[in-house]
């Protein structure tokens, strides 16, 4: 019955029937998995069916012989059939010897053995052979024309791995078909690619760690060991065809005359390389010891070779999963959310099993904590937890290691492997977590620490990060300071600072051991100390936030932060406060590790102090003094009574300090350097940007002081008319408004343009002007140029006085100068818009910066402006646009992420900004002569852009509106660029006829050949779509 049904599938054509063809490819799976043995017989009668049209048909068939290789290849079902075929074997020896026919018979019953034996080994000849030729079919279905077949295929190997029916040979080559499917154009195909590659590794027939550096040692080692093999056996060989033993030889060789003749002989024959060879151990060997002794030779070699060709195979198949990265981390960045998941699932897998190509998958995946897409949040949340602080896996982790001296002095001496309870294992646990998430922190950049800062909140809010775990922070942090476990306690101060975001009470709890630690002998040696306790001593604050009086369309109203209670506040002279002072007028080793810690420091005391303008006014003045009265002994009183540092750590810093205070000259040699100019500069711009700050909080906290007496006159309905009265005599109301008036004034008029800081305006000034030539030092006019656009962010008035100093400086600076300036300028767009408006084509400008890092910062300060409606989107957006072709890869990502959230951003609403409203003026822009834009770099910004017009109504203005350029333009070059958008346009019926009757304004266009078939493809593609 089988075979009839078989074969009369196989006559069956399938032309225009669907549901023949879908009831055929369910029984075809259904044979195979219930029948596998007797349809193995009818695969080559059914593989007319792979050439069939329908994919449904294919996909039943590659699921068919799927099931076959599970079911009749499986290596245990392989392995029972040659156990009995050597059962069978060892029972027809036996028989053979029991047997007590005369010889006739004997010699009859041996050829039937032997035939016996011989259709034993065809057979398995034959299934050999089978299972190859169903596994190459298998392969060959990867290019299959069906994404759906693709995908079928792929999902059938991931049964045949899963099932571990994949024979080692051709695990490699699975590996390589699954890495070339990573580019399918399918997205189905790439999801299903990826859980084969995690399955290969899941299923792998090698180790369960695959680290790439540790199987090429061992891979070197093998080679080694089978070269000595081969070269013992060849030396052995050798020595057999110099010495033929005699026939007597079974015995020993006596000591006579003979044996000392026949050595002679060989003396004399062979040089004393030779000599040495023959005189080894095989010498004093009869025949039968030298054939064992062969026999052992060869069977070191067969081993050497297969533990060779193991580890060959082993480092083939790693480098091929390497192989896989950098495509697995472009789909991190896929807008398809299967590609996301299924490679951050790839990536913690290869995680697991120790391979370094996932270290940067690890590090991509940081930035999608970003992603406005909850699911992806939760996986990568998901992925990050279980990989660091999984509980369970980092418990398997501690079974399976030795005693390590550092678990066992935080855990009290007790060793992985004994008997332990709860609470000691939960202790390990935690430490265990807690070096996780600092090894996480070493080597990141300031964006992976502030995806890493976004993921460790995330862990301290759903209570993932333990108390266990921050009380082990904490030990490390607190450990005697050496270069041994410098890095271990700057990570767990970094991590602690982190949790502070959603946990303040983190830091309170060991507010003295983070001071005295963090900001004493420590930050000398490392400035990043100072940095990362100043960051955190931040977090100890609690800010509340009130509306502004500026509404925001998105969330209903924006929010400003107020001051913190006075209570939380320290007063000027506290130690604190002194040791925040200490780290900015203190000695330093770099600056470039100075400038955050002393940004962080002056931030601190912003946060922190009860009067911090009194405080950074007492800094400035110090630091004047040294810049420009050095011998001044007053710049050394004044920071004698700062600290009065009791840290056991501070002794040898102390001693140094003090031999150079001591050593006069020096002194001298350094004082007016180009160091001191720069801090004062630096210090001088960021203490006027967070008066700026502390100013606005002033304002806030006297606007949430109203809201909350309005609040209490509505709840008070009664009193409300006496209240208003008392007011209006007393003058209530109108002192806030007064108040809030003369802080504007004073932001405006005086904090750099009259008092203490306003003095020092036209120093930095000069140092960005550089008339003179006296200032040439890169980071001192960075650092002045910084500092004036923080003064420029102060006051209206001061920006508007200095903004043609600052696009000169823009125009003619270093290209890392223009860098800097154009992050400033963004700063500026967002805090005095109405100003810079006129400024706005010069921004545009540096988009044609010859130097990528000026164009990158421009496109990112631009993207952001725009999509948060801080300026105006003009014709000027068709410079954004040419860089989708940018030669810099990061710069074209940036220019295509920038259409695609603007388009996100208006989908569904009739704004202005929609990218269908701008393309006209791009198109005309980019068209002309002054673009200076190839023609393939051209089409190729349209092929882009224009994917973005979907509506019907949007492709008949675009008709008009091209069709209006094309009757006024002249120049060849335009309207066949013109003619290019037009056959880019998806043409519906109506579309179409819109065209036709706009026939007029192109016709006489059509004479140049280019043009002509543009519109003969427009033609070709109207006939298809309508």
């Amino acid at each position: 019955m089988i075979d009839h049904i078989v074969r009369e599938i196989a006559r069956l054509k399938f032309v225009n029937d669907l549901s023949c063809c879908k009831n055929v490819s369910a029984f075809l799976p259904e044979l195979g998995d219930r029948l596998p043995r007797e349809m193995l017989r009818y695969v080559s009668v059914l593989l007319p069916l792979l050439a069939n049209e329908s994919y449904q048909l294919r996909n039943g068939l590659v699921q068919m012989i799927g099931s076959i290789v599970v079911r009749c290849f499986h290596p245990s079902i392989l392995q029972q059939q040659q156990q009995q075929l050597a059962k069978r074997k060892q029972r027809r020896q036996s028989r053979r010897d029991e047997d007590d026919d005369d010889e006739e018979d004997r010699e009859r019953d041996d050829a039937e053995e032997d035939e016996d034996e011989a259709d034993d080994e065809e057979e398995k000849t034959d299934k050999t052979k089978d299972r190859e030729q169903l596994l190459e079919i298998l392969k060959q279905r990867f290019y299959d024309v069906s994404g759906y077949t693709r995908k079928k295929t792929i999902q059938t190997w991931i049964h045949i791995c899963e099932e571990r029916a994949i024979p080692i040979k051709h695990f490699l080559e699975v590996a390589k078909l699954a890495v070339g499917r990573l580019e399918d154009k399918s997205s189905k195909v790439r999801e299903s690619a990826i859980e084969l590659l995690s399955a290969l590794l899941r299923f792998n027939p090698f180790l369960h760690e695959l680290p790439l550096t540790d199987f090429n040692y061992k891979l070197k080692e093998a080679e080694q060991r089978l070269t000595t093999a081969e070269q013992t056996l060849q030396s052995f060989l050798s020595f057999q065809s110099i010495i033929t033993p005699s026939p007597v030889s079974s015995k020993p060789a006596p000591k006579g005359k003979k044996g000392k003749k026949s050595a002679k002989t060989i003396d004399e024959n062979e040089d004393g390389e030779e000599k040495a060879e023959i005189e080894n151990p095989w010498k004093d060997l009869n025949e039968a010891q030298l054939s064992a002794e062969e026999e052992k030779l060869k069977q070191e070699v067969s081993k050497a070779l297969k533990t060779f060709q193991y580890f060959r195979d082993s480092v083939n198949f790693i480098e091929t999963i390497h192989s896989s990265t950098p495509t697995l981390c472009t789909l991190l960045g896929s807008s398809n959310l299967s590609d996301i998941e299924g490679s951050i699932g790839f990536f913690v897998a290869a995680q697991n099993f120790k391979l370094e190509c996932a270290e940067e998958g690890v590090r991509k995946m940081l930035l999608l904590v970003w992603s406005k897409d909850a699911q992806i949040k939760k996986l990568v949340s998901q992925a990050y937890s279980s990989l660091y602080l999984d509980p369970e896996v980092i418990a398997q982790t501690i079974d399976s290691l030795d005693a390590g001296n550092e678990l066992d002095d935080e855990a009290g001496g007790i060793r992985p492997n004994q008997k332990q309870n709860k609470e000691l294992r939960n202790k390990k646990i935690a430490l265990i977590q807690a070096t996780n998430l600092i090894r996480l922190t070493q080597s990141a950049s300031s964006a992976e620490l502030a995806s890493i800062e976004e993921l460790v909140t995330e862990f301290t809010k759903s209570q993932t990060l333990s108390t266990d775990a921050i009380s082990s922070l904490w030990r490390i942090f607190g450990r005697r300071y050496n270069d041994s476990v410098r890095q271990q306690s700057l990570g767990a101060l970094i991590i602690l600072s982190m949790a502070a975001n959603a946990d303040p009470s983190i830091i309170r709890s060991q507010f003295q051991l983070l001071v005295s630690k963090g900001l004493g002998a420590r930050w000398k040696k490392e400035e990043a100390f100072a940095q990362y306790t100043c960051l955190a001593l931040q977090k100890m604050i609690t800010f509340s936030n009130v509306p502004s009086k500026k509404p925001d369309d998105a969330e209903g109203g924006s929010k400003i932060r107020v001051l913190a209670p006075i209570r939380e506040r320290y007063p000027t002279d506290h130690a604190l406060i002194q040791r925040l002072s200490l780290v900015i007028v203190g000695h330093s080793h770099s600056l470039d590790k100075w400038f955050p810690a002393a940004e962080q420091a002056i931030n601190a005391i912003y946060c922190l102090s009860e009067s911090p303008d009194q405080v950074c006014s007492k800094l400035v003045k110090l630091l004047a003094t040294r810049l420009f009265d050095p011998s001044s002994k007053s710049s050394k009183d004044a920071l004698s009574p700062m600290v009065d540092d009791d840290d056991e750590e501070d002794d040898e810093e102390k001693n140094e300090a003090a031999e150079k205070e001591e050593d006069p000259k020096a002194k001298s040699d350094q004082s007016c350097s180009v160091s001191t100019i720069t801090r004062f500069v630096f210090v001088v711009g960021h203490v006027a940007l967070r008066q700026l700050q502390y100013l606005e909080e002033i304002q806030a906290e006297l606007e949430r002081r109203r809201h909350q007496q309005q609040s209490s006159k509505s709840n008070s309905s009664s009193k409300k008319n006496a209240n208003e009265s008392i007011e209006d005599e007393l003058g209530i109301g109108a002192t806030v408004d007064e108040a809030d008036e003369h802080i504007q004034h004073v932001i405006e008029k005086e904090v750099v343009s009259k008092n203490l800081l306003g003095a020092f305006s036209p120093m930095i000034i000069q140092i960005c002007k550089n008339s003179e030539k006296k200032f040439n030092n890169h980071t001192l006019r960075a650092t002045a140029i910084i500092s004036l656009c923080k003064f420029m962010c102060v006051s209206s008035e001061f920006c508007e006085a200095h903004l043609q100093l600052l696009f000169t400086l823009l125009k003619h600076s270093e290209s890392w100068i223009r860098s800097d300036i154009i992050i400033s300028l963004g700063d500026l767009c967002s805090r005095h818009p109405n100003s810079l408006e006129p400024w706005t084509p010069h921004l545009y400008n540096q988009l044609r910066d010859s130097d990528p890092s000026v164009r990158r910062n421009t496109l990112r300060v631009l993207s952001h402006l725009i999509l948060n409606e801080m300026i105006k989107v003009k014709g000027q957006i068709s410079e954004i646009a040419r860089c989708i072709d940018d030669a810099d890869s990061n710069i074209s990502g940036l220019a295509r992420l920038f259409f695609q959230q603007l388009d996100h951003k208006n989908s569904g609403n009739k704004s202005n900004n929609s990218i269908f409203s701008f393309l006209p003026d791009i198109i005309s822009n980019l068209s002309s002569p002054d673009a200076q834009i190839s023609a393939d770099s051209f089409r190729n910004v349209m092929r882009h852009l224009f994917a973005y017009v979907k509506q019907e109504r949007h492709v008949e203005s675009l008709i008009d509106k091209i069709c209006a350029r094309l009757r006024t333009t002249s120049e060849l070059e335009q309207i066949t660029n013109f003619a290019f958008c037009l056959n880019l346009l998806s043409l519906s019926d109506k579309s179409f006829k819109k065209l036709k009757e706009k026939f007029d304004t192109y016709k006489d266009k059509l004479v140049d050949d280019t043009v002509f078939d543009f519109f003969i493809q427009i033609v070709g593609k109207a006939k298809k779509n309508c």
